[in-house]
């Protein structure tokens, strides 16, 4: 979908959007559903090394391989609100969603109001 300038990324889709964290750049790009309209979302700290990327209600959760880390990143404003450490996880930290509100009726995976999951 996007032909120039990406180097090692993970894409995902969000809100009529394709974004994606290249490793190689410290970068969150996105384009829209045509691969058009291409956007810095934001650049990362020169340390950092992103994995892996998931939205939750305005919050970007993202892991970082060189920290052992997920961060999270508000979408509206692009601040940091914080990160959880300590996860060591030396071969990358795929992510995964999930929440009582986007499972089927009937199903609960846990009685917390969100997890956010860092998957082998």
């Amino acid at each position: 979908m996007v032909a120039e300038s990406t180097e090692w990324n993970n894409p995902r889709l969000f809100s009529n959007r394709l974004y994606w964290v290249d490793s190689r750049t410290g970068r969150i790009e996105s384009v829209d559903f045509n691969g058009n309209n291409r956007q810095r979302f934001k650049t990362l700290p020169f340390s950092s090394q992103p994995y892996d990327i998931v939205l939750y209600s305005g919050v970007f959760y993202y892991s970082d391989t060189s920290s052992q880390s997920i961060n999270k990143i508000d979408k509206a404003t692009k601040q940091s609100l914080g990160s959880y450490t300590g996860l060591g996880a030396s071969n990358g930290l795929r992510l995964a969603m999930f929440s009582p509100v986007r499972q089927p009726k009937g199903m609960y995976l846990s009685t917390h109001s969100e997890i956010v999951a860092a998957v082998p």
